[in-house]
């Protein structure tokens, strides 16, 4: 597991431990560097599902050495996929909840928790949303993200919970990554994506960077808790997608239609029902800065 802790000062130091270096993660500890005062660590423990205690040693460690009276938690750490079983998500839940309430329990500290979670498993059969309740879906991935938010809505001081639409963006090599990152490598590589979905499904996609900057404005500002989708509000369809990859690689994009039950639904959201104060970098562009970065764009 990856953590990355950070001394803020406000006044008076203050910690933000960022836990997971995904294609989320990864980009808010890098945000997080932009803003800190100094770099505490940067380190990596036994990623051992089952077993949280090295996990909860180390962050545990990071506070009370750096006598810390107050600790910002980002959470961006996650093992299934939509397709998780029940028992696979239940185990990830269990290792999350053990380790926020170590954190908590510790004496004379406020612990303000910022989660990422998921909108597309929460609102997977809710086609256009257009409030945050309207929830609707059938998978054990998205009734154990619930759990997970209702975990730290209801037992930390300040609880920021992000629903986050399709990630794609600048990660670590060897991450997980999401259909954008696909299209653009195999693009390059001239290798073929196969889709689970049909060329007229509609889906938000977002940009990891864009993500990163409104979850360390709202620790910097110090935002309330609460509920935030982040989201462009501006659904794109796969041909829609494939064609701003294609132009932006200047590559033919070949894909590969999969029919997939219940993977080819639209998922929707209203503009104004995004984050106050989320800045969403244009489709096209995002792209362009993902290519760039692998190593093609034109």
């Amino acid at each position: 597991m990856s953590i990355s802790a950070y001394e803020f000062n406000f006044g008076e130091p203050h910690l933000v431990l960022v836990v997971g270096r995904g294609l989320i993660g990864f980009e808010i500890a890098f945000q997080a560097k932009v803003f800190c005062s100094r770099t505490i660590s940067v380190a990596t423990t036994n990623t051992d599902w089952n077993n949280p205690a090295e996990l909860k040693h180390t962050l545990s460690c990071l506070v009370e050495h750096g006598g810390y009276s107050t600790v910002d938690l980002v959470w961006a750490a996650g093992k299934g996929g939509f397709s998780a079983s029940d028992a696979e998500m239940e185990n990830e839940y269990n290792y999350y909840k053990d380790v926020v309430v170590s954190l908590l329990e510790l004496p004379d500290v406020e612990l303000r928790v910022s989660l990422i979670s998921s909108a597309g498993g929460i609102y997977e059969h809710s086609g256009f949303v257009s409030a945050l309740g309207q929830i609707n879906y059938d998978r054990p991935y998205a009734r154990w993200k619930l759990e997970q938010e209702r975990l730290v809505l209801e037992r930390s001081a300040v609880a920021r919970v992000y629903r986050a639409a399709s990630v794609y963006g600048l990660g670590l090599r060897g991450s997980r990554v999401g259909l954008i990152n696909r299209m653009v490598m195999s693009a390059i590589a001239g290798s073929t994506v196969e889709i689970y979905a049909l060329q007229n499904t509609l889906r938000d996609y977002i940009f990891n960077g864009d993500i990163a900057r409104h979850v360390v404005g709202d620790i910097v500002a110090n935002t309330q808790s609460g509920v935030q989708l982040l989201a462009s509000g501006r659904p794109t369809s796969i041909d829609t997608l494939k064609n701003i990859v294609s132009k932006v690689t200047n590559r033919r994009l070949k894909l590969v239609y999969v029919p997939s039950a219940g993977n080819d639904k639209d998922i929707l959201f209203a503009p104004q029902l995004t984050a106050l104060r989320y800045q969403a970098t244009s489709l096209e562009e995002g792209v362009r800065l993902l290519a760039a970065n692998i190593g093609v764009a034109h």
